[in-house]
């Protein structure tokens, strides 16, 4: 029987991955084997109910001094960036986003049949997001506006100085648009 070649990106004969995450039988991770102990220690990392565990919930609410029933918990990163779009932007809302991109998180918008506008970014200006050039693509009627940092791709991190400049814009030109800076921050950035 032929067998799969591995190789670095995907191996279907390598090892096991130390935390399989997709996995949908045997018992469930929880949260303390991957952040070790802390006050998350009892959730398990599985299928659970549309809106998320409600003692997670609970606990992310009393951090934020709302109710858990303002806390939803998604399952994953992709279920978050297409309830944005569908609560924020629906079809016909505006959106501007950056190219390249997560192609899920621009698919999010497509899905939802929003109109997006794109900024292109370039590998000849260093992937760096041009407010001059964000400025052009927004209107009073702009609903959402999402960027990456690190750039997907490139890794290249919009620095702080150019995230204020994007809000003051969004001030000046569209203040009820909302801003998301979809950022994955390294293990050590998590519990801050």
């Amino acid at each position: 029987m032929g067998r799969f070649a591995e190789n670095e990106i995907i191996s279907l004969v390598g090892p096991p991955p130390r935390y399989n995450l997709a996995e949908s039988i045997g018992p469930d991770l929880r949260i303390a084997g991957l952040m070790g102990p802390g006050e998350f220690d009892h959730v398990p990392l599985a299928y659970g109910t549309a809106a998320g565990d409600q003692n997670l919930r609970r606990v992310i609410a009393e951090m934020h001094g709302v109710t858990a029933e303002d806390v939803v918990i998604t399952v994953g990163g992709m279920h978050a960036l297409f309830l944005l779009a569908f609560i924020l932007c629906g079809r016909g809302g505006q959106a501007v986003t950056t190219t390249p991109c997560f192609p899920l998180a621009r698919n999010a918008l497509d899905a939802v049949g929003a109109d997006a506008r794109v900024v292109p970014l370039s590998f000849d200006h260093g992937y760096r997001v041009d407010p001059v050039m964000l400025r052009e693509m927004l209107s009073v009627n702009a609903k959402l506006v999402s960027v990456a940092s690190p750039q997907n791709p490139s890794g290249v991190a919009i620095p702080k100085t150019v995230l204020r400049d994007i809000v003051e814009l969004l001030d000046r030109i569209c203040p009820a648009t909302y801003l998301l800076v979809d950022e994955t921050l390294p293990r050590g950035d998590l519990r801050q």
